[in-house]
């Protein structure tokens, strides 16, 4: 689905650009920036707070202060799977369709554009990796990195934690 919303963006971007490449840049630079504002704020509005709480959710009191850690950075993962990897799989498409252009912006004298999108480029990595930690963790974790092993581990934990508590219920 995600996927698809980019494909629509670009296709709609390239359209106006053979009208007007810059019309076309300015689309796409529009359009992609108010899907990572939608896709951010959405993702910092159903954040966790900071402390566990203690009445509210049962399933919180089992986890570690480490996994309670995790849970916060990769809620929107844990908690709403298939809207986070949509989401991540639009804003990851949309990160790398902008580098050809961002390349022609370079060479039809339009700088600032060109920097906007490769600044797109390098801001949206990191929201990215919060929302599928599939793409980069999990493939970190398999090639050997310590660091990315105990934050899948981490991951996992939690999953299975909330996936008890729900059958007990």
């Amino acid at each position: 689905m995600g996927r698809i919303l980019a494909y629509v963006v670009f296709a709609v971007s390239a359209i106006i650009c053979f009208v007007s490449f810059k019309l076309g840049v300015w689309t796409y630079l529009t359009l992609s920036f108010a899907a990572f504002l939608v896709v951010w704020i959405a993702d910092m509005i159903t954040r966790p707070a900071t402390q566990k709480p203690t009445a509210l959710f049962h399933w919180s009191w089992s986890y570690t202060d480490e996994e309670w850690e995790a849970f916060r950075f990769f809620h929107s993962y844990i908690q709403y799977k298939f809207a986070s990897n949509a989401a991540a799989d639009m804003l990851h498409v949309l990160r790398f369709w902008g580098l050809p252009l961002a390349i022609a912006c370079f060479f039809e004298g339009r700088p600032w554009e060109g920097g906007a999108i490769v600044g797109y480029f390098f801001v949206v990595g990191g929201l990215v990796a919060r929302l599928a930690p599939q793409l980069y963790i999990f493939e970190a974790a398999k090639a050997g990195d310590n660091s990315a092993m105990m934050q899948w581990m981490l991951i996992q934990n939690v999953l299975s934690k909330r996936e008890t508590s729900s059958q007990e219920k």
